[in-house]
């Protein structure tokens, strides 16, 4: 019995020799066929061929097409490797923990490949006016990634959601061995989930357009996206400048795109020094870092 390509071929290669009058059993061809020439009998048979052997390639191909690209959605097995999120709770008035710690992040930074992890310096204070970058919504952050009022101390530093984090910092030597270690460990992981990401700063306003693709064939459950305003106040020193919400899709199925557009209205009107935006999802209930990204950034 034909499968539908080979149906498909065949309908095809009789078409083309009815078309060179090359089957005498077309009431309409056949007459005119005979007469053709064997030149062209033979040009016709040589595009013919060529079509077939094309068609063939491509219906085979389609026909058994398996989703093997790590990358695709509705590939049960697919994964990408992951973007450890780093986030760094500090502030300007900590004195020499904080020099050490801030020493030692930097040399993380220039430790690792760029793709691999995305730096956020918070900013945090209990008392208002001692660190003029310090923001509310990273106290409060931080305050969700460390519940317990006894556990709160800075410099701390968490890799990729509320598990992991080093807390203190004898010397810059001390701080980046311990860092190093935690960023090691958290780069074993992979990521179950993809983002494609740009946005438009303009004034107090951003516009985000975003994707985000499910990957595996586990659904991601109490989904929430942040989207995270940096600015480079300090040389290599990525600031958090905005830390709002975006979007609490909450129910993603294996397999789910899903797309966000959005306008953002900014609190205030920042003087940005080369501006990054990134997007971080979440699980709301475990804090569990399901994927960042950083998104394309224009500036109007």
């Amino acid at each position: 019995m034909q499968t539908n390509w080979q149906k498909t071929v065949s309908m095809a290669y009789r078409f083309l020799l009815r078309r060179g009058g090359l089957i005498e059993g077309s009431n309409r061809q056949g007459a005119r066929g005979f007469c053709l020439s064997i030149k062209r009998q033979r040009s016709i048979r040589s595009i013919g061929a060529v079509i077939i052997l094309s068609l063939v390639g491509v219906l085979y191909t389609c026909s058994d097409l398996e989703r093997s690209n790590p990358l695709d959605p509705k590939n049960p097995r697919s994964w990408t490797n992951r973007v450890v999120l780093i986030e760094a709770f500090v502030n300007d008035i900590g004195g020499a923990s904080m020099e050490a710690a801030l020493a030692g992040l930097d040399r993380l930074a220039r430790s690792y490949p760029a793709d691999q992890f995305i730096l956020l310096e918070h900013h945090i204070q209990k008392t208002a006016g001692l660190d003029s970058l310090a923001l509310p919504a990273s106290l409060t952050r931080y305050q969700t990634l460390a519940p317990q009022p006894a556990s709160q101390a800075i410099p701390d530093v968490f890799f990729h959601g509320p598990y992991s984090h080093v807390q203190g910092a004898s010397d810059p030597e001390a701080a980046f061995n311990r860092y190093s270690q935690a960023m090691d460990s958290a780069l074993q992981g992979t990521a179950k989930l993809t983002i494609e990401a740009s946005a438009i700063l303009s004034g107090t306003q951003l516009y985000i357009k975003a994707g985000l693709a499910r990957l595996g064939r586990e659904d991601a459950e109490d989904v929430s996206v942040y989207v995270v305003l940096t600015s480079r106040v300090y040389p290599n020193r990525p600031v958090v400048r905005a830390f709002l919400p975006v979007e609490a899709p909450g129910h993603l199925d294996a397999g789910e795109v899903r797309t966000i557009d959005r306008m953002i209205d900014l609190s205030a009107n920042i003087a940005w020094i080369e501006p990054s935006c990134i997007l971080v999802v979440q699980n709301s209930r475990t804090l569990d870092i399901y994927h960042c990204v950083e998104a394309d950034l224009e500036m109007e």
